[in-house]
């Protein structure tokens, strides 16, 4: 698993769900949002309001299921250029908002299923990435740091 100070690394937290392959938009946006709470006053009030712009927002919420509104909300959210980290800090904010304690529960559950599925993309990536460097992948700030000591190196800006 990679710290989450890796999260600086393109593309952990930048990687545009429109990029998911079909299977993995579909396990975020239709199989495991079941879980997730249909009460209007959460994925309306809150989790549209960290997604989308005010327009966005009011536009969205007359269309969408009642019932199950979460599949439309992350369809129109990818074709915006939404991201995978952008989605996960909605979800926080979501979470601190003043909601009761089995909502929070199950947008955490939803949460932990993304974020093992941002990390095995992540990981496919770097599998297939060829790096001449003596270190192999550099996951945290602190391992950059160690190679640019180790290797004299120097940043180009």
């Amino acid at each position: 698993n990679l710290p989450n100070s890796a999260n600086w690394l393109f593309p952990f937290d930048f990687r545009k769900l429109s990029d998911l392959p079909d299977d993995v938009f579909q396990d975020i946006s239709a199989h495991l949002t079941k879980r997730l709470p249909t009460r209007e006053e959460v994925w309306y009030k809150e989790f549209l309001s960290f997604l989308f712009d005010v327009q966005d927002m009011i536009e969205l919420g007359a269309k969408v299921s009642r019932v199950f509104p979460y599949p439309e909300i992350l369809m129109t959210y990818s074709k915006k250029g939404g991201t995978i980290g952008g989605l996960l800090k909605a979800l926080e904010n979501v979470q601190k908002s003043d909601i009761q304690h089995e909502e929070k529960e199950s947008i955490e559950k939803y949460k932990k299923e993304v974020e093992k599925i941002r990390t095995k993309l992540f990981d496919d990536i770097l599998e297939s990435v060829y790096c001449p460097s003596p270190i192999s992948g550099v996951t945290t700030m602190l391992e950059f740091e160690e190679m640019v000591r180790k290797f004299k190196l120097k940043l180009k800006t």
